[in-house]
């Protein structure tokens, strides 16, 4: 391999001598092609779309070749895809054109080591370290390297001579340094760092504090061998601080996204990409809306497209040409929701009057539905400072908060077709005054914050399932606040500043102006100069105040907006061209302020939108709760979604290169062919399924199902109330005998998992089955209550039926007659994603089928399946759950009655369903027809029906598992032919093995051996994460004797966890589930407390030490 990679080097050097000038000049297209195609290929990488990647980064290649950076980010997309010898080609290419840069060269030994070369990597890593003696990657690569050589003492040196030099406070490091201090007994320098480590430990949780104090004991009494172990204990329970991650991030590169990208050109100039300096010059328009006495005026989306003003007067509301009887004082009183999935946005009134609710009609009119809300007078009749729309359960719809003027804001519960609830949700706050929500905790949960009359702050942090956690901040009163992606604004007595929610607390951070703000009672953030920076607008009975941020500092105030005498209330784009207009009241007239600018900067509005109201709902119609990130070249800036038109200002960047959508419900969609005023729209995608099983069919590992776990879902809530108990954690699946195939005489499976969840993994067995020809064999995978028998089913031939029929009418025989993956439609969907209208397929036996004896039909086919927020969603509008499969006969009188109910559905996609007909026609019945009927969006390859064997002649053989490995993947390519098809994984292709999703946190099984855990039932898991693989290999066995075939089942046990926000304790791993207990309530806390880690504390040692948390999903936009 090394001299395969010597020609490649000089391969690549001939190639860069002979290519000449390749470097495209400044100004001209080819320069702006090549420097937007290397910043978005440099986002996709990071966001997680390889494919995108590689496209855009080889453009770079053919338009600038001379340019080493492209050629060094495709080798690291190619080493993260295991293709090693395209690796070796990029790198070399890079290294040959920029032979003096330490990343190439870092990303030469990085190579090297997914080779096994680790000589060549020390080598390489060292030479790095020569040309930038501040590479502390390589640094701590080379001490890795010599202490796995057996050089603990040298290792010890690195760590404390060179990198500590330039890291002297990084946490980790000291850990690590501790950690060989100990392995080396050198007392001297393991007391240095435990008193380091000491000083630094008061804010530290308990069970952290515990492992040090132990350490501390061993260290002082000069145990050394003793104390390498407990430097391990404690590191590994340090891990879990975010304080701890960060500093090791100084250092240590990701061992799931190896190698090193390249950020900035290193030959083509790039500018400097931060706000632009801010338009101190511009001025404003003011022009009236109406010359009328009015009390207020605010900014009003009728829709998707561009908004309107309206205002209020004594006895209305005006709205562009429509007039509600309604009158507000204050935008506060409004709160805006589609609150029937129509895409036409409704009002809600509450003001001291009371509560109304009016219904946009098709023609822009409103019409008051606060009777059919079903809400009781006092809470119609009551007095209320303010409303507003959030989905406060997390699970689609938008809900309303409202402030009654005495006593706790609570919600009014959005339970479709027009029906509210009173939920009391945030009791401990009184007479609230204002009221915003963001992911101020960066958890992926939307949290909320009240400002009270009295200025008080509180925060809520989201806790899920509809509920929060109260936390009072101990800030100054408070005048106004403000939501922004992160952390909340807010201003107090001539400071403006940001609210950081995080671990249980809030911290005030001071951002002071350039001069002393007033008291305000509105604060608003928007880039009104298009620079690329929140501007802040202060506003009080006085006025309103315009302070432009910039690249540098905040500027001092902009007098232009206060000598226009408006008090602004609201901002937004009226006219779609880029620059946020400002809306408020001077002397009692409502009025509009255009910003006339003097720097022609660029802008950027997106509409998100649910793609569609049927068949889904997991967003509401404008993706109100959701947040988005923008990245241009290297600035990245964030929103959260308040209202259907969010803008961003790029500055002097022309376009910007990735916008990253995190929806309401969190699932995440990167977008790159961004224009302005540009419409987004939801993704119709899963998050959360299971995972996938792939088998060497003789030439290929084939995606052949979902694979165990699937039904044993912890936490899943089944509707608004309940929550789903597992009755059985053991599930058979068939794996068809053409699926499976020796390979270099083993049976080779893979399992891998590619959603948003978690997997706990107690054991896998593969059976083999063999059997006569002219027998087929099944497993009965359905999900049903009872739980169909976890056996081997032996029937006859498959036979097609006479005639099939679908509830349209259409005769449908050919469509159910074969296995070829083109799937029985013709279904209309539901309101809800899984859930459709009642339909069936009808069966007719032929007359050759026999009348006695055990008859089948066998269902082959998938299920589109809900989730935890939509079960809650539908729930909370319809008491009944959907029906599952049943099985109907004629009734003899022209209709059909049920003769077997609840018999479930497909247990998710490939999956068999055998369903026992024996005894449901009567024995004088002509014609035998049967309707396969259900609620749910079940879709059949195809239908037969076969005569049931006894099996005795069946041969089954359990085959021991010899090998079984964890290991890191990435996420495969997912296809989806059309809507009738499931999402099919393709195993040979990759997209990408950065962080996918925001992770369950949580400590892991580390990658390598994990056939121990995986052979018996008792409690000991693999925890396995998104992104994960499960290889297994089983000895082949010979060939079934001639005359049979053989098929398999795998049997796995064990539970799986999604990410959903409505599933139960969905953000961390904890608390453990056991075989002892089919109960998920106790309330996670710390791992020491779990009584499963308590029972096998072992395996945290030996196996579960790989700690993950979402970090790198979180900054993948700003990772700048």
């Amino acid at each position: 391999m090394w001299v395969k990679r010597i020609l490649v080097l000089v391969l690549a050097t001939v190639i860069a001598g002979c290519n000449g000038g390749g470097t495209p000049e400044q100004g001209s297209e080819e320069y702006a092609s090549a420097l937007k195609s290397f910043y978005v290929g440099l986002a996709a990488t990071e966001v997680g779309d390889d494919p995108r990647a590689v496209s855009e980064l080889t453009r770079v290649t053919e338009l600038a070749p001379n340019e080493p950076a492209s050629f060094n980010n495709l080798g690291v997309l190619y080493l993260r895809q295991r293709d090693y010898e395209k690796a070796s080609e990029f790198f070399g290419k890079a290294n040959s054109l920029a032979s003096d840069n330490s990343t190439t060269i870092a990303n030469l030994a990085e190579l090297d080591l997914a080779e096994g070369e680790s000589e060549k990597a020390l080598e390489h890593f060292q030479k790095a370290v020569e040309l930038d003696p501040k590479d502390h990657f390589s640094q701590y690569a080379i001490a890795e390297e010599t202490e796995r050589q057996g050089k603990d003492a040298e290792a010890l040196a690195i760590l404390k001579d060179k990198l500590k030099k330039d890291l002297a406070d990084n946490l980790a490091l000291e850990v690590e340094i501790a950690r060989l201090a100990a392995k080396t007994g050198n007392t001297e320098s393991l007391k240095e760092s435990v008193n380091s480590l000491r000083q630094r430990s008061e804010n530290w949780p308990a069970e952290v504090k515990e492992q040090l104090t132990k350490l501390t004991e061993l260290t002082n009494s000069d145990n050394s061998s003793a104390a390498a172990q407990q430097t391990a204990f404690f590191k590994n329970v340090l891990i879990r601080e975010p304080e701890y991650r960060s500093s090791l991030a100084e250092f240590n590169a990701s061992d799931t996204a190896p190698g090193r990208l390249i950020r900035k050109p290193l030959i083509l100039p790039a500018p400097e990409f931060k706000p632009a300096p801010a338009d101190t010059e511009l001025r404003f328009e003011k022009k009236i809306v109406a010359d009328v006495e009015a009390k207020t005026a605010f900014v009003v989306f009728k829709n998707g497209e561009s908004p309107v003003v309206a205002y209020s007067t004594e006895d209305k509301t005006v709205i562009g040409d429509t007039e509600i009887p309604v009158s507000v004082s204050s935008p506060k009183q409004v709160a805006q929701i589609d609150f029937d999935y129509d895409y036409r946005i409704d009002l809600a009134f509450a003001t001291d009057k009371g509560f109304r609710l009016f219904k946009q009609n098709e023609n822009g009119t409103y019409e008051d539905v606060t009777s059919a809300t079903g809400l009781p007078a006092e809470i119609t009749g009551g007095s209320y400072a303010g409303a507003w729309a959030f989905d406060y359960d997390s699970e689609g719809d938008l809900d309303l908060v409202l402030a009654p003027s005495e006593g706790a804001p609570f919600v009014l519960r959005n339970e479709a077709e027009g029906r509210l609830s009173r939920t009391e949700t945030f009791e401990g706050i009184e007479k609230a005054a204002d009221f915003v929500f963001g992911d101020f905790d960066e958890d992926g949960d939307a949290d909320a914050a009240f400002l009270d009359r009295s200025g008080g702050l509180h925060f809520l942090a989201n806790a899920r399932g509809g509920t929060f956690d109260l936390l009072t901040c101990s800030s100054p009163p408070v005048d106004s606040i403000s939501s922004e992606a992160g952390y909340l604004n807010a201003t107090w007595k001539g400071l403006f500043g940001a609210l950081a929610l995080g671990q249980g607390k809030c911290d005030v951070i001071d951002q002071p102006y350039g001069e002393e703000i007033p008291a305000s009672n509105s604060l608003l953030r928007v880039d009104i100069d298009n620079n690329g920076d929140s501007d802040s607008l202060f506003s009080d009975s006085k006025g309103s105040q315009l302070f432009l941020k910039d690249s540098e500092e905040f500027a001092r105030q902009v007098p232009s907006l206060k000598q226009t005498g408006v008090i602004v209330t609201s901002a937004a784009d009226l006219d779609s061209d880029g620059g946020p207009d400002l809306v408020g009241m001077e002397n009692g007239r409502p009025y509009v302020l255009k910003p006339k600018l003097t720097k022609n900067y660029h802008w950027q509005i997106f509409r998100p939108k649910a793609a569609k109201t049927e068949g889904d709902q997991r967003i509401n119609s404008y993706g109100i709760g959701g947040e988005m990130e923008l990245r241009s070249g290297l600035m990245a800036q964030k929103r959260v979604i308040t209202s259907p038109q969010v803008h961003f200002g790029l500055g002097e960047n022309t376009s910007a290169d990735l916008l990253r959508v995190v929806w309401q419900n969190g699932y995440v969609q990167a977008e790159f062919d961004l224009k302005a005023d540009q419409a987004v729209e939801t993704e119709q995608r899963l998050k959360g399924s299971c995972p996938h099983l792939f088998a060497w069919n003789g030439e290929e590992f084939e995606h052949v199902k979902d694979a165990p776990p699937w039904s044993p879902a912890l936490g899943l809530k089944i509707n608004a109330q309940d929550t789903y108990g597992i009755l059985q954690t053991e599930e058979w699946f068939k794996i068809p005998g053409e699926a499976l195939k020796p390979k270099d005489g083993k049976y080779e499976l893979r399992i891998t998992g590619e959603y948003w969840e978690a997997y706990y993994i107690d054991n896998y067995r593969l059976l083999a089955v063999d059997h006569p020809e002219g027998t087929e064999v099944f497993t009965d995978e359905r999900f049903s209550i009872p739980l169909p028998p976890l056996e081997v089913f032996t029937t006859g031939e498959l036979n097609r039926f006479s005639k099939a029929v679908d509830h349209n009418g259409r005769d449908v025989s050919e469509t159910v007659s074969k296995l070829d993956e083109q799937y029985l439609d013709g279904i209309k969907r539901g309101t809800y994603q899984g859930v459709a209208e009642d339909h069936w397929v009808e069966l007719e036996l032929p007359e050759e089928a026999p009348r006695e004896g055990k008859l089948w039909i066998i269902g082959e086919g998938w299920m589109h399946p809900t989730d935890a927020s939509i079960n809650v969603q539908r729930g909370q509008a319809i008491p009944t759950p959907p029906k599952s499969l049943s099985i109907e006969i004629p009734d003899g009188n022209g209709g059909w009655k049920a003769v077997k109910e609840n018999l479930g559905f497909p247990a998710g996609k490939m999956k068999n369903v055998l369903l026992d007909i024996t005894d449901v026609f009567p024995a004088d019945a002509k014609e035998r027809r049967v309707r396969l009927r259900t609620e749910l969006e079940v879709f059949w390859d195809r239908l037969s029906w076969a005569v049931g064997k006894e099996g005795s002649e069946t041969r089954i053989t359990e085959i021991d598992l010899s090998a079984a490995e964890l290991r890191y993947r990435g996420f495969s390519v997912i296809d989806k032919r059309d809507e009738s098809s499931p999402e099919i994984p393709d195993y040979s292709r990759i997209k990408t093995t950065v962080q996918k999703w925001r992770d369950l946190e949580g400590y892991y099984t580390r990658f390598g051996d994990i056939k121990e855990l995986l052979l018996k039932t008792d409690d000991r898991f693999v925890l396995s994460n998104a992104g994960d693989e499960i290889a297994m290999s089983f000895p082949a066995l010979p060939d079934p004797p001639k005359g049979w075939k053989r098929d398999f089942v795998i049997i796995g046990n064990g539970w799986i966890k999604d990410g959903d926000l409505n599933s139960v304790f969905s953000k961390t791993l904890l608390p453990l589930p056991t075989q002892a207990t089919n109960d998920y309530s106790r309330a996670p806390t710390v791992l020491e407390d779990d009584p499963v880690y308590q029972k096998n504390r072992e395996d945290w040692i030996k196996y579960h030490t790989r700690y993950i948390a979402p970090d790198a999903f979180r900054n993948a936009v700003r990772n700048n």
